[in-house]
């Protein structure tokens, strides 16, 4: 028996604009909610008469994957797109795109679907899968209406070239979807050999990158680095941390600088660990750099920046960045499915500051800095209201519905940890966005429950 589906949101743009924007390069990736593990995401053709998506979905240890095709088009008014390969015995999606009575456009999403061994498995997944369905859709609908009304009111006239480092990290693989999906032309930086026109390869360890290969941007973001908080700080982890940093930044901003038509803008990634451990001090970004050796690490990574960045005229923004907070990486990833198994718990006193930000204020304040053309220097790119450990806790537990497990030790912490345990999980810094805030910024999710209302 075929099961239906229908949910609908009011947007303020025409039906065209509407469905012209499902067209673009990333929309798939905006899409799909970042509590939904994905790998190899293809998308061949835009919205027309057999285009295909196909990705793989995860779930732990088990995989699926998952291959559909429009097989219904309509200019401006809807699409179809149905499973050819899937979880489900059968499933047909179609977008409608109606003018609003008053304005705008009416978006209807329509889903008809059947469960493998239908009549088994309704009666006990049945409700479970509409659940999902209405949860996935809300997101969808939100996400939809924030980014359509981000690219109309920036317009035509301001999109990029951005040349990002680090894609494939925690937010290059969500930032480098959305800026296409905003109407930019994405290149990004690898270490691979280079698939199609969009790739530019570059070994910061061996000091290799073509300079051609950067003329024309306008925006360089650079994330790249060795992963601070994987594994313990061995003699040989701490150098290559600091290398990956340093090699990495001065290379790519000594090139772009000495084109003859150097970008206009450098953002470079460091981390509010550069404050080191203010013991529940507020700090901003004239405060001085502590002594921890992330405090070390961020400060050569920024002197690198100052040091090569020379383009005259050029922007060079210094984003302090916090504990990004999304269910797709990063630490809410690591720590949801102990929460959701009702083993959640903090780490050592749990008074400790956590500098925390969401992945879509992340994306903003790229946006809003990007837009801002008086904006230099350090920006800390942290929400308004940093946390204790403990109640960032309390918060996720709530979130799951579950009760707050134990506190790790701080002595247990450190045995296993080292000092990576100690400067990262029970130190802590209360950085406020004070550049952002005097800019102008207005944050999407200003609260952590603001946030774990959209993720969770």
């Amino acid at each position: 028996m075929y099961r239906r589906f229908v949910t609908r949101v009011r947007l303020k743009e025409t039906p065209e604009a509407v469905f012209e924007w499902h067209q673009g390069r990333g929309v798939v990736e905006r899409l799909t909610p970042p509590w939904i593990a994905y790998d190899h995401l293809v998308r061949r053709g835009g919205l027309e008469v057999g285009a295909t998506t196909s990705m793989t979905l995860k779930w732990g240890p088990f995989s699926v994957d998952w291959h559909s095709v429009h097989t219904r088009c309509v200019e401006g008014s809807l699409f179809t797109d149905t499973m050819e390969k899937g979880p489900f015995h059968s499933f047909e999606h179609t977008h409608c795109f109606e003018a609003a009575e008053g304005g705008g456009c009416l978006l209807t999403d329509s889903l008809s679907y059947r469960l493998p061994v239908d009549r088994l498995s309704h009666p006990v997944m049945g409700s479970v899968v509409e659940r999902d369905l209405e949860r996935m859709f809300r997101y969808r609908h939100l996400i939809t209406a924030r980014d359509i009304a981000s690219r109309m009111a920036d317009g035509s006239a301001s999109l990029k070239t951005v040349v990002v480092s680090g894609a494939s990290g925690v937010i290059g693989s969500v930032l480098v979807p959305w800026l296409r999906s905003q109407g930019h032309r994405v290149l990004t930086l690898v270490r691979r050999k280079t698939v199609g026109d969009m790739e530019i390869f570059w070994d910061p360890a061996r000091g290799i990158l073509d300079p051609m290969s950067l003329e024309g941007c306008d925006v360089i973001i650079h994330l790249a680095g060795e992963n601070i908080g994987d594994g313990r700080w061995t003699p040989e982890k701490r150098a290559r941390i600091i290398r990956s940093r340093v090699d990495g930044t001065a290379l790519l901003a000594r090139t772009a600088s000495r084109l003859e038509q150097a970008p206009p803008l450098f953002l470079c990634a460091s981390a509010v660990g550069y404050y080191g451990n203010r013991h529940g001090v507020a700090v901003t970004e004239s405060d001085p750099s502590g002594e921890a050796f992330i405090s070390e690490v961020c400060r050569q990574w920024e002197a690198a920046a100052e040091a090569h960045w020379t383009r005259p005229g050029g922007r060079l923004v210094i984003l302090r960045i916090g504990v990004v907070l999304t269910p797709s990486g990063g630490a809410m990833k690591r720590l949801l499915p102990l929460f959701k198994m009702g083993l959640g718990g903090g780490f050592g006193r749990g008074d400790q500051y956590m500098s925390w930000v969401s992945m879509e204020d992340v994306l903003g304040a790229m946006a809003h800095i990007m837009g801002t053309p008086d904006l230099s220097g350090p920006v800390n790119l942290t929400a308004p209201h940093p946390l204790t450990n403990r109640r960032v806790t309390e918060a996720l537990a709530r979130g799951v519905h579950r009760s707050v497990f134990i506190n790790l030790p701080s002595g247990l912490v450190t045995a296993m940890f080292g000092d990576m345990g100690r400067e990262v999980l029970l130190d802590g810094v209360k950085a406020l966005p004070h550049a952002l805030l005097q800019s102008g910024y207005q944050f999407i999710h200003p609260t952590l429950d603001a946030l774990l209302d959209e993720v969770l």
